[in-house]
């Protein structure tokens, strides 16, 4: 959901993969405050972890795109490391995740944008403390669909 003022701000939505990453962190670039629904408020109509076809190239792929869209290094780390203890596939997961940013970093592909990557990163760094980082590799009890 959008404010017609704010989908107008940023310039609508673009046709590519990441595009609900992008369009939030857009938003919060001109000001606007955004705010994520909880997955259990949702009904997801498509396939999603166990379920989903081709699991790693997808983790892969997720991690090209984190790539792009400026993660920065340590944050995306952390973030494999999550993911690797948490989804589905344990472990192996995870590490199709920092496969694909190192991938995307070695073949120095491209990066969205200069100030949205600067903006990402940021951002990122902003909440990278070793409190967050506790709260961020949690526990993985209680997770479900795994």
């Amino acid at each position: 959901m959008y404010r017609r003022e704010c989908f107008e701000a940023i310039g609508g939505l673009e046709a590519r993969r990441g595009w609900d990453m992008i369009d939030e962190t857009r938003a919060q670039m001109l000001g606007w405050t955004t705010k994520s629904f909880l997955a259990e408020e949702l009904i997801h109509h498509r396939p999603i972890d166990a379920r989903q076809d081709a699991v790693l190239r997808s983790r892969f792929q997720m991690g090209e795109l984190y790539h792009f869209l400026g993660y920065h290094w340590a944050y995306h780390l952390v973030r494999s490391l999550r993911s690797a203890l948490q989804d589905f596939p344990r472990g192996t997961g995870g590490m199709a995740l920092l496969a694909g940013y190192v991938w995307a970093a070695l073949r120095r592909a491209p990066r969205y944008d200069a100030d949205y990557v600067a903006f990402v990163r940021r951002s990122q760094l902003a909440r990278f403390n070793w409190r967050h980082l506790r709260g961020f590799l949690g526990a993985t009890a209680g997770r479900e669909g795994r």
